[in-house]
């Protein structure tokens, strides 16, 4: 059943649906470190920040936003594995980590009502560059980068979002694999492709 949402004056409910902003930025000007190498995912690996991720969220839930979207935009191979030696297994206790922690934030609004959580399929290998994750899927195999959209989406489902957001996809190749992992967890899914579509050559094709 679809849950009420806030419209802006003048708007109709069915067109317009306020977002949040980015949280990894928001999380570092609150307190979590800037790390070059985990990103967002250090407030995440490291429970004295989780207070902070909260927080952030309910900044935006107070601000207007009817959907949040979890914390775990870092959380994924290529970030992971030059950090833990361990990184497989530590990726979906983190991935529901991010989804409780966003829960919490929406508990402490009281806007279990009139806030969606979509939880973050992230870029695979890297923000913005198509000829690397183009080269991440060639060299890993499809088999590993579907096992990991699933592993992350059955663990944002456990920790209780409301649907699925692939996030600033570099292609259609990536944006296929997070759908064929997760088409059968019973949630909705958005696709956010990176706005230039960018070729491997890094050419943008926008249109």
């Amino acid at each position: 059943m679809a849950m009420p949402m806030t419209s802006c004056a003048g708007v109709s409910d069915h067109q317009v649906r306020v977002m949040d902003g980015s949280m990894g930025r928001l999380c570092m000007l609150k307190g979590i470190p800037e790390d070059d190498k985990l990103w967002s995912a250090r407030g995440l690996v490291e429970e004295q920040y989780h207070e902070i991720i909260i927080e952030a969220h309910m900044e935006y839930i107070q601000a207007g936003s009817v959907m949040i979207t979890t914390n775990n935009y870092a959380v994924q191979p290529n970030y992971y594995r030059r950090v833990f030696d361990n990184w497989q297994a530590r990726i979906a206790p983190d991935t529901d980590t991010a989804a409780r922690l966003a829960v919490e934030a929406r508990r402490r609004c009281q806007a279990e009502g009139s806030v969606r959580i979509l939880g973050s399929l992230p870029p695979i290998c890297e923000s913005h560059r198509p000829d690397l994750t183009a080269r991440f899927i060639e060299e890993e195999g499809e088999a590993a980068c579907l096992w990991y959209y699933r592993t992350i989406g059955e663990a944002l489902h456990r920790g209780g979002v409301d649907a699925l957001l692939a996030e600033t996809m570099n292609s259609w190749d990536e944006a296929r694999l997070a759908i064929e992992a997760t088409k059968d967890l019973g949630l909705p899914l958005l696709i956010s492709m990176e706005g230039a579509l960018r070729d491997e050559a890094m050419k943008p094709h926008p249109h």
